[in-house]
């Protein structure tokens, strides 16, 4: 049975024989947080793609394209929370998502399509059409594996630093603040605000960009 603390020979040796999509996602994501807690930036890089790209087929089936640009930004928004919780070595999400993946994920999944309808004006759990009357998400149960796969393609050609931008950009922190010692993306990643800010910009536009191919 596979185990999160094997050594790394073993974890790349899954990778190579993609038995590491068969293994639990409560394992893979365990797994992820060891090796990036123990300095294994490359492998643990590769598996924080695996688990985004999983993590996301799941997602585009339970997002309705009824919310706006598709559902994607929910989905990216959703996908960053799972990131976050593996980089973060403080994550009250850790715990949560190595114990029980899927139940977590719908939670920050709520999280996120509450917050698009905020944003939108809305307070209620559906989509409002022209005439006031609520519009049923569409069944995406049977969704091909293509548009999942643009999150996981996005996530494993980019920069760490930029998937860390987006990551810390979902948990709260701004590009920049322009106060002296005060947190923000370009001070904890020791870049300049404009770069913080080009990062989050490109992350947004390549998954939009990818949606329309």
């Amino acid at each position: 049975m596979a185990d999160c603390n094997e050594p790394a020979h073993v974890w790349n040796a899954r990778l190579t024989s993609e038995e590491v999509r068969t293994v639990s996602l409560e394992l893979l994501f365990q797994a992820c947080r060891a090796f990036y807690q123990k300095g294994e930036d490359k492998l643990a890089e590769k598996l924080i793609g695996v688990l985004a790209d999983r993590a996301a087929r799941s997602l585009r089936a339970r997002v309705g394209r009824n919310h706006a640009n598709e559902g994607t930004d929910i989905i990216v928004d959703t996908v960053a929370k799972v990131i976050d919780a593996v980089l973060d070595t403080k994550s009250l999400d850790a715990v949560n998502f190595g114990a029980a993946f899927q139940v977590t994920l719908g939670r920050r999944l709520t999280d996120q399509i509450r917050k698009s309808q905020s944003r939108a004006g809305r307070e209620t759990g559906m989509e409002i059409d022209e005439d006031g009357g609520d519009v049923l998400p569409p069944d995406f149960s049977q969704a091909t594996p293509e548009q999942a796969l643009i999150i996981q393609e996005l996530l494993s050609e980019v920069d760490p630093r930029k998937r860390r931008a987006l990551a810390l950009s979902m948990a709260g922190y701004p590009a920049s603040t322009g106060k002296p010692g005060a947190l923000s993306i370009a001070s904890m990643l020791k870049v300049s605000p404009r770069t913080a800010e080009s990062w989050l910009r490109e992350m947004r536009c390549l998954v939009q960009k990818r949606m329309k191919e």
